[in-house]
């Protein structure tokens, strides 16, 4: 971690989420004191991990716990997920990915300005969707408080995060895992976007090192993707390898309009965070095969 006042102290938002859960457990293998936010009441698994149930949407929220613990690192990953275009988003996506955001700046910012903040962004930034401009209009504002407040934001652009334990079950790895696993179709769209596949324990790693970069990260911006575009077509199409069995049915499902394909410039992170993808694709994906052959008839699951 960055070395400042509460180096060894870190606050992580969304810490029961998919990318949350792993950037904890790789937090205390390191020695890091863990205070993990959610929303719900959670239990401690480790000696040096203190939850608290907060929502960080609601204003001020974080002020009394930055204060106090005077972290070093704020990981903020708290937010909605979904890219779904349905009008009943707009408000929930703003609270959950803007407002959110501004509330653990403007904890930071006013009592505990030697924090770093690094905030999880998106391949998808942009208009196209409520979840898209909802995370660009983060982005902007970290960039504000930076430059406006000297507030110390990295801000890390995560492409499309896949791996074991992702509970997200409409999301397309695991949904067409569960589906072939369980000797269903999997029903896919037409398969032709391309996407820019990372896998899990490397996006753990990539907030592990911006957590600990030199000052000269502050106020940039890092993707954290592999660098290379795979169709969800050859991504369903390696599960079912992996599985064994089953049917894609390509076209089942509509494409969704305005799709972005964006890929990953990793030279950057490389150069400043130290940070490269080690997970080969096929890899990842056969560790998640494996994972929810195991797990995935579980009706819940926890990190």
């Amino acid at each position: 971690m960055p070395q400042t006042p509460g180096a060894d102290r870190v606050v992580v938002t969304g810490a029961a989420g998919f990318i949350g859960g792993a950037l904890r457990r790789q937090l205390l293998a390191r020695g890091a004191a863990v205070h993990a936010i959610s929303r719900s009441p959670r239990a401690a698994g480790h000696e040096a991990e203190t939850w608290w149930q907060l929502d960080v949407r609601e204003p001020g929220a974080l002020d009394d716990l930055v204060r106090s613990v005077e972290p070093g690192v704020v990981f903020h990953l708290a937010g909605e997920t979904s890219a779904a275009r349905d009008l009943a988003l707009v408000g929930p996506t703003f609270e959950a990915n803007v407002v959110s955001t501004v509330n653990v700046l403007s904890a930071v910012a006013a009592g505990s300005p030697e924090t770093r903040v690094v905030v999880a962004g998106s391949l998808e930034e942009g208009a196209s969707s409520p979840y898209a401009l909802s995370k660009a209009t983060a982005h902007a504002y970290g960039r504000l408080f930076h430059e406006l407040y000297g507030t110390r934001v990295v801000h890390l652009r995560v492409f499309m995060t896949y791996g074991p334990g992702q509970t997200a079950t409409r999301k397309l790895v695991p949904y067409v895992s569960l589906a072939l696993l369980a000797g269903e179709p999997a029903r896919i769209s037409s398969g032709r976007r391309l996407v820019d596949w990372i896998y899990i324990d490397d996006v753990a790693a990539a907030f592990l090192a911006a957590g600990s970069a030199p000052a000269d990260a502050d106020g940039r911006t890092f993707d954290v993707g592999s660098g290379e575009l795979t169709s969800v077509r050859a991504v369903a199409e390696e599960i079912r390898a992996f599985v064994g069995r089953g049917e894609i049915e390509l076209g089942a499902e509509p494409d969704r309009p305005r799709e972005q394909e964006p890929v990953a410039d990793p030279e950057p992170a490389a150069r400043v965070l130290g940070w490269r993808p080690t997970t080969p694709l096929a890899e990842g994906l056969r560790r998640t095969v494996e994972w929810y052959a195991a797990y995935g008839s579980k009706t819940s699951f926890r990190t």
